[in-house]
């Protein structure tokens, strides 16, 4: 109470007494020590802790907005930004002479945090390049020999995720859709996935194919490529790192699983830009792992040889399909002329379809999202949810594949 004057409360809170009045009461409270209360007409000092900064004033005129906060105690906005304003309000009771006297008290409470500077987004960077570079041992793991690995080769394609998608099981006729269950299915699926290949035996090498829309839209104003607006679950920045991460567990899953991963970037119609972006992220996450081969290409076909068999990874969609084998002549031309297995594994379609001519075999892979809300107005529904996993034998081609398909409900 010490700065606190019976003029000033005489004067700023209109109850009717006068100044001498309440330096008797001050007086006497302070002696009795009955009555502690926050004596209303001071500001209260900025509190700094772990980046924020704490602002509370108790006045007979409490400030009306943040902004009148701000100008009572000078917030510097070039360094601080506001996070959150607590107006407060509470009951006080004085004896002043023979009379209790009660009053409602006010204050306004404002928390600011730290804008970050560019030594902060400096050290944010060192950090994460820590993480990446620390995350595993991965010079000390030896890169095994050709010689020492298998002659299988298993292909876990889950195609068309659509992260990010939002789809109402009520306005579509199917399953609901969202970020959440996307993460959850494609995990489910690739889990399974590597449960039933695993009962066969460990395999050489795995082949990841990431893309062929896994994210479903390419930029922040939630539009495909190509600009076409999309339903969605959240902002581009939370999709794009919960796509980033989902696959850094994936290919976890894969190395416990086989002896290499080999990924492959497939670019979609949905996330041209994007599965560049999420390759870029993974090549260098992985860059000094010796047994990750991340292979990431602004092309619009990959290609993958293992022994005898000559994989072509495209999305499909603008390409005709029908000239697909003689692309890859032409862009393979010497790896086509030495495998008798030539196949291309394609998505967009989210619809499983094998389709071969003249020697050359398409795999249409199915996808895990539900139909959306524009799908289901084209009739684009009924197909079921499913992810595979394909395996092929170093010398006699496809030898097996396995099929997950999302439960109902």
């Amino acid at each position: 109470m010490t700065g606190i004057t019976g003029e000033a409360i005489a004067r700023d809170r209109d109850w009717g007494v006068s100044a001498r009045t309440c330096r008797r009461a001050i007086q006497s409270l302070k002696e009795s020590g009955q009555v502690k209360v926050p004596i209303p007409g001071g500001l209260r000092s900025p509190d700094t802790l772990e980046g924020c900064l704490d602002v509370e004033t108790d006045s007979a005129e409490m400030p009306q907005s943040l902004e009148d906060l701000i100008a009572l105690f000078s917030v510097d906005l070039g360094k601080w930004t506001p996070e959150c304003v607590t107006p407060k309000a509470w009951e006080v009771f004085a004896k002043i002479g023979e009379e209790m006297q009660v009053k409602v008290l006010h204050s306004l409470a404002a928390r600011f945090k730290r804008r970050p500077t560019w030594d902060d987004l400096a050290t944010l960077r060192e950090a994460l390049l820590g993480d990446i570079t620390a995350a595993e041992d991965w010079k000390s793991e030896r890169q095994p020999d050709l010689a020492e690995q298998g002659r299988r080769l298993v292909v876990i394609a889950p195609s068309d995720v659509h992260m990010g998608a939002l789809c109402w099981g009520e306005e579509t006729g199917s399953q609901n859709y969202d970020l959440q269950i996307a993460c959850r299915d494609l995990l489910g699926s690739v889990a399974w996935l590597i449960d039933r290949a695993s009962r066969i035996g460990r395999p050489a090498r795995v082949l990841l194919p990431v893309g062929n829309d896994l994210l479903h839209i390419d930029n922040v104003a939630a539009t495909t490529t190509a600009g076409t607006p999309q339903d969605i679950d959240g902002r581009y920045h939370k999709t794009f790192r919960a796509a980033v991460e989902t696959y850094r567990t994936i290919v976890g899953w894969c190395l416990d699983f086989a002896d290499c991963v080999d990924v492959r970037i497939v670019p979609g119609n949905h996330d041209t830009l994007s599965s560049f972006t999420v390759g870029e992220v993974l090549r260098a996450i992985y860059a000094e792992h010796p047994r990750v081969h991340v292979v990431n290409s602004p092309n619009p076909r990959t290609y993958y040889r293992w022994g005898a068999t000559l994989l072509q990874l495209t999305h499909g969609r603008d390409e005709k399909l029908t000239d697909l084998a003689m692309i890859a002549a032409a862009e393979a031309g010497e790896d086509w002329g030495q495998c008798p297995f030539r196949e291309a594994l394609t998505g967009h379609y989210h619809s499983e379809l094998v389709c071969e001519r003249t020697g050359f075999l398409r795999r249409q892979l199915p996808s895990l999202a539900p139909p959306t809300a524009w799908g289901a107005r084209k009739g684009f529904v009924g197909n079921k949810r499913r992810a595979m996993a394909l395996e092929y034998d170093f010398e006699d081609g496809m030898i097996g594949s396995h099929v997950y398909t999302v439960p109902r409900g």
